[in-house]
């Protein structure tokens, strides 16, 4: 079977209209939307991703076939509040014992980076400051155990987060 690798977005924005919802997006680019007021729960297991909609069909995605999935529950203005997932990078992934995230600046907030583990509780934690153009960090988690991660980068209301894995 092929792997299939998507990316699960899941953004909040607030235009004429507060607009929530869920975009499945593969790697052929075809991308399949829920609104999610058709949402009833979303629930991380061990190992898939749960969607239940109100019409009973549930959406179970492994982790291992989505690179990324976002949301943002702040809903302050009518500006979208998807940060640029493009220039944010993860590398290399997966890794033994050190990892590099890279990013573009382009918010006058400061930056702060935290790391879930599976279960979403924080196991890292660091606030870089306002910065300006492109930044690198590196971060150890040689202490880390093997398993599935994910890194969180936010500025302000902008948020957006990619998945390590720990050999």
């Amino acid at each position: 079977m092929k792997k299939i690798i998507i990316t699960l977005l899941l953004s909040t924005s607030l235009n004429l209209i507060m607009s929530q919802s869920i975009s499945f997006v593969g790697i052929d680019d075809s991308v399949t939307d829920y609104n999610l007021s058709d949402v009833q729960k979303i629930i991380f297991g061990l190992s898939d991703v749960s969607i239940y909609l109100n019409n009973d069909q549930v959406i179970s995605i492994p982790l291992d076939e989505f690179k990324n999935y976002h949301y943002s529950q702040e809903t302050l203005g009518s500006e979208d509040f998807i940060m640029d997932s493009e220039s944010f990078k993860v590398f290399p992934n997966p890794t033994q014992d050190v990892f590099k995230i890279s990013f573009e600046s382009k918010s006058a907030f400061p930056y702060t980076y935290k790391i879930y583990d599976i279960t979403g509780r924080a196991v890292l934690q660091k606030e870089l400051g306002s910065l300006n153009g492109l930044h690198t960090e590196t971060i150890s988690v040689k202490e880390f155990p093997s398993g599935v991660y994910f890194v969180e980068l936010k500025s302000g209301s902008l948020k957006s987060s990619k998945k390590l894995i720990k050999l």
